[in-house]
């Protein structure tokens, strides 16, 4: 109960009593206390737009999690800073694995855990730490192969060129599908690859696999949907956000749609819109040169023409999360599926709930025509498409 329907209750008392000034007096007072409470939570909500441990967190950085969790004044961050150094700094919040009863993948799975611990705290040495893990992955090969079968998996040529060239992210993440191709060989489900800006690993123990017809936004996509469930790594994101997020909720590829179905509702309008957002993804292969932003891009418009309850959780999602900069094609996309719509709507405030005032069926509407002049746009230029790469450079 607000404060201030306590006081109309208390009020009607103090009325039948003949205390009218008193009620006057009563109402005042919590309608004060009522307003202060408003301003301390305004606060709140303004000191946490200063420091989101979540958007520093997918965007895979948080080497200054410790200090600004520390100088937030928000109650709840005081409990992410206890989970945060736990997991990252006494590192009493990790998994042993021992529920992997293969060595060999229970060691790639420690693998990978420590290097995402120490590539979220220091970022800038992350090429150093992915030669380190590609270099500790080998060594796990190396006790259940020979030398040529290795060399197929991870290769000490490969490793040499990787240490003088850096720089290079897509090799180390292409050497790492070959890791997933042994694996997978040994019965074990699993996604490696990268996803954006670290490296993945994700292992589950059941598949379930339907076809299913799901409409966008220009049609109908028939897809082959693999409900995954049972997982014992929920990949990078999840552990980064100290289980408070979902993480990765699937991807798409020639195979299929993969939707992570542990703890989810499929009966929901959020798991019906991952689909969609996947079937979009499934849609779009056919475009050869979409980036990972644009493709991102397109599935959250796809999310936002048919949302309908989860609406404005959607909207505020992608807005508390945009940034233009980041190597997170999530984030980028959200920024300018924001951009693009509060254009369409001719929106010009700076409010951060912009999508007040307006009805759904607006809003709808604009994510609707923004996609369809986007792929408008993308049929007509084809190869020559510079998609929001070339928006994010104009901008800057």
């Amino acid at each position: 109960m607000s404060l201030f329907k306590f006081a109309l209750q208390a009020c009607s008392v103090l009325i039948l009593t003949g205390s009218l000034a008193a009620c006057a007096a009563a109402e005042s007072d919590l309608k004060q206390s009522e307003e202060q409470q408003r301003e301390e939570q305004q606060a709140e909500e303004r000191q946490d737009e200063q420091y989101s441990y979540a958007h520093a967190a997918f965007g895979g950085d948080l080497s200054t999690a410790e200090a600004d969790l520390m100088a937030s004044s928000l109650p709840s961050h005081k409990e992410v800073l206890e989970k945060f150094r736990a997991r990252f700094i006494k590192r009493t919040d990790i998994r042993d694995y021992s529920d992997i009863e293969d060595e060999a993948l229970r060691e790639v799975a420690l693998l990978y855990q420590d290097y995402w611990i120490e590539t979220l705290l220091d970022p800038e040495r992350r090429p150093e730490q992915e030669l380190a893990l590609l270099k500790g992955l080998r060594v796990v090969v190396d006790k259940y192969e020979n030398a040529a079968a290795a060399d197929a998996v991870i290769s000490l040529e490969q490793l040499e060129e990787l240490k003088n060239n850096p720089a290079f992210s897509g090799t180390r993440g292409a050497a790492t599908l070959r890791l997933e191709d042994w694996l997978e060989g040994r019965g074990h489900s699993l996604l490696l690859g990268r996803t954006a800006p670290l490296l993945d690993f994700m292992l589950w123990r059941n598949t379930n696999t339907f076809t299913k017809s799901v409409e966008i936004t220009d049609g109908v996509e028939d897809v082959t949907v693999h409900h995954l469930s049972d997982f014992i790594s929920r990949g990078w994101q999840r552990f980064a956000v100290l289980e408070y997020y979902f993480g990765v909720g699937g991807w798409t590829n020639d195979g299929g749609i993969f939707t992570v179905v542990d703890g989810f509702d499929v009966t929901s309008e959020k798991y019906e819109l991952d689909l969609k957002h996947e079937a979009r993804h499934h849609a779009d292969l056919k475009y050869k040169n979409l980036s990972a932003d644009d493709l991102e891009y397109r599935a959250k418009l796809t999310e936002l023409a048919f949302a309908s309850e989860t609406l404005e959780n959607l909207l505020a999602v992608f807005t508390s999360s945009a940034d233009r900069n980041s190597q997170n094609a999530h984030q980028v996309a959200g920024y300018f599926v924001v951009k693009h719509v509060r254009e369409e709507l001719n929106i010009s405030d700076t409010n951060a709930e912009w999508w007040k005032g307006f009805d759904p069926n607006q809003i709808r509407t604009a994510a609707r025509d923004v996609l369809a002049r986007n792929t408008t746009l993308l049929e007509s230029k084809r190869t020559e498409y510079g998609g929001l790469l070339s928006e994010r450079n104009a901008d800057k």
